[in-house]
Parts: C-alpha cells; sequence; structure tokens
C-alpha cells in the first residue's frame, strides 16, 4: 500500500501512471547535470590540499556533519523552492522545467534549470561550509542525499522508506513529494516535513497503489 492526501477538491483525478523511461534524460539532462559540476572540480581543484590537513573524524562528527548538513539543506530548499513557486516569473524561468511531468520517476531529479542546478547545490555547499564538515562526511553526505533525492522521485513506497522508518512522521519522501508534483501545490520541504506542517502546507489526501499495475489511485 502506498500513498497520500484527503482534499476533497481533488475527487475524480485519473489513476496515477508511471512515467515511461525518456531517452532525452541520457541525452541532455544527466550530461548538463555533471558535466558543469565535473569541470568546476576540475578547474578548481580546491580538495586535495583540505583533505591532507584533516585528522580523522570520529563517528559522531560524521554523524553530526550528514544529519545537520540534510537539515539545514532542506531548511534553506524549503525557502528557494517556496520562493520559486510564489514568483511566477520565477517558475516560469527556472522551475517549471522540473514540473514537465506530473507522474515522477527518479531520473527527475536531474531534471532542472541551469539556474535550479545551481541553487540546488549551492544549498548543500553552504549548508556543509556552515557546519565545518568533514570531507569524509561530505563525501557520505553526497552518498545518502543522491539516494534520498533517487527514493524521492521514485514513485513508489516501500517498507524501508524512509516515510516508514523514520519516527513521528517527519520525512516527506515519495508519497509528500508525488503530491507536489501531481498537483503543483503543498509539500515545498524535499525530505522533511515539519517546516511545512508548520506552514500549513501538507496535503492530508489519502490514496492507494494498486499492487497489480503500480498505479495509485485516489481514495
Amino acid at each position: 500500500e502506498v500513498v497520500v492526501f484527503d482534499d476533497d477538491a481533488f475527487e475524480g483525478m485519473p489513476p496515477v501512471q508511471q512515467a515511461k523511461w525518456h531517452w532525452k534524460f541520457w541525452v541532455f539532462e544527466l550530461p548538463l547535470y555533471v558535466l558543469p559540476l565535473y569541470i568546476w572540480d576540475k578547474a578548481i581543484p580546491r580538495r586535495a590540499a583540505k583533505i591532507a590537513s584533516w585528522s580523522a573524524p570520529t563517528t559522531l562528527k560524521i554523524f553530526s556533519d550528514v544529519t545537520c548538513g540534510l537539515l539545514l539543506y532542506d531548511l534553506g530548499f524549503f525557502v528557494c523552492h517556496y520562493i520559486f513557486h510564489r514568483v511566477p516569473i520565477f517558475y516560469r524561468l527556472f522551475h517549471k522545467k522540473h514540473h514537465t511531468a506530473t507522474e515522477v520517476r527518479a531520473s527527475d531529479q536531474v531534471r532542472l534549470s541551469g539556474v535550479e542546478e545551481v541553487v540546488d547545490v549551492g544549498i548543500s555547499i553552504l549548508a556543509l561550509n556552515y557546519m565545518g564538515a568533514h570531507p569524509m562526511s561530505r563525501s557520505l553526505y553526497n552518498m545518502v542525499i543522491v539516494w534520498m533525492l533517487c527514493e524521492l522521485h521514485c514513485g513508489f513506497v516501500f517498507p524501508w522508506s524512509p516515510q516508514e522508518v523514520v519516527p513521528f512522521g517527519i520525512s516527506n519522501g515519495s508519497r509528500g513529494h508525488h503530491a507536489h508534483h501531481r498537483y503543483n501545490r503543498y509539500h515545498y520541504q524535499k525530505f522533511f516535513c515539519t517546516v511545512d506542517r508548520l506552514f500549513g502546507f501538507v496535503d492530508r489526501r489519502r490514496a492507494r497503489m494498486d499492487g497489480e499495475n503500480n498505479n495509485v489511485k485516489l481514495a
């Protein structure tokens, strides 16, 4: 069983159909996302000298860097994401591309405009820099956030998904993010929903996923 919500205004919406793989992702979207980062990293080799100066981190240091980095990133993303949606010209120029598909899959995580990519990656960098994160923490953070981004856009809920495991229902997960893409509102945070709850941006609709055809159907 999967997912979300409960606003009568959405009654009668058609079943969710999982989006198909698209060749444009592999030809355009992935290189557009990866190449600028690769070129930047090669043009400014800023890490080697710094890594040599760091001592080995403690487990607590790595845990706090990654956890607090994700929380700070999510807060910064919420602010920028909400602005992208509330300012029409920003939405059209910078964020509309990400909402091309209402039924998302994992590859949509890199379907970003150039400005949105800079903002998204920049928030991560600022969060880790503010934390004074250890290089090993940064490496682990990158692995964790890539996995969380894939999970967020995958369109499925598994028993091990964050929204099923993280206590107190504070994880947004694919449920909330699917609702955001489908209705273009609610759930402006990426990984958590604490700030969304504070401002009333959580959609309480309910739906179920059909186990045979993997379609989300509205209750």
